[in-house]
């Protein structure tokens, strides 16, 4: 004659326990479905810009986040980024970008990264030194409400 072990009858006793506490939660009041939304409209999305010509972006990103390594080509010329929105340029050393007018941004460095965040609308022209030659790049940043 077999004999069950005190585990294997803990875990049935368990089991019996979580079926018989789910569908008690159930409780007896039917259940009607949520109401389904209209599906979303199409949108057209565009396929990523190509990494051999710079382009300007349609519309303005939002306040979002934003990385863009300083060392790499091409940059893009402009960008349009809403008031609270962040641009992260990697790959440049402290010290070495310029952002004018500085009354509409705050920043600050830290490990190789410029954080620059937009806390006003208007224009920001964002300038640092680019390759071996240290060139001077420019980005246009339109910063929107």
């Amino acid at each position: 004659m077999h004999r069950p072990s005190i585990s294997r009858l803990a875990t049935l006793g368990s089991l019996a326990l979580c079926v018989a506490a789910a569908t008690a939660a159930c409780g007896s009041e039917p259940v009607s479905p949520l109401p389904v939304d209209a599906p979303p409209r199409a949108v057209a999305f565009s396929a990523p810009p190509s990494k051999s010509a710079p382009t300007t972006a349609p519309a303005c990103l939002g306040a979002v986040d934003t990385a863009i390594d300083a060392q790499e080509q091409p940059l893009p010329p402009s960008l349009c980024i809403s008031v609270g929105g962040r641009l992260r340029l990697r790959n440049l050393g402290p010290g070495l970008l310029d952002a004018a007018p500085d009354s509409l941004v705050e920043g600050f460095y830290g490990g190789g990264v410029h954080s620059i965040q937009f806390v006003r609308p208007g224009t920001v022209t964002l300038r640092f030194p680019q390759g071996e030659d240290d060139r001077t790049a420019e980005i246009t940043v339109v910063v929107r409400r």
